[in-house]
């Protein structure tokens, strides 16, 4: 898979709500978020 900009992370490629949703499931699952 090549990339535009060599080295930008795959994480920019990613939509925010993905981002977000991802970051506050792994909240809950280290029981930190009580969203």
């Amino acid at each position: 898979m090549s990339y535009i900009v060599p080295s930008y992370d795959v994480l920019h490629t990613q939509g925010k709500e993905y981002i977000t949703n991802d970051i506050i499931s792994f909240m809950h699952e280290k029981g930190v978020a009580n969203i």
